[in-house]
C-alpha cells in the first residue's frame, strides 16, 4: 500500500521516469489489482479498505 497526499501527485508518481524505468519488474512478474481510494478515515487497516471491494467483485 502506498499512501498519497492526493491524486494529482500519485499521478506524477506513475508518470515518473523513475516509475516507469522499473514498471515492468512489476508488470512482467506479478499480477494484481490497482484501487484507488480517496479519503480512507484513520486510523485503517488495508484488509478493511479492501475487504467490501473483494465481497462485491469486479467493477467492470
Amino acid at each position: 500500500m502506498i499512501e498519497f497526499a492526493n491524486r494529482e501527485i500519485e499521478r506524477a508518481w506513475y508518470r515518473s521516469s523513475a516509475y516507469l524505468a522499473i514498471l515492468p519488474l512489476r508488470t512482467e512478474h506479478s499480477r494484481g489489482e490497482v484501487f484507488l481510494i480517496d479519503q480512507v478515515e484513520m486510523p485503517h487497516r488495508a484488509t478493511d479498505v479492501l475487504r467490501p471491494a473483494r465481497e462485491n467483485g469486479p467493477t467492470k
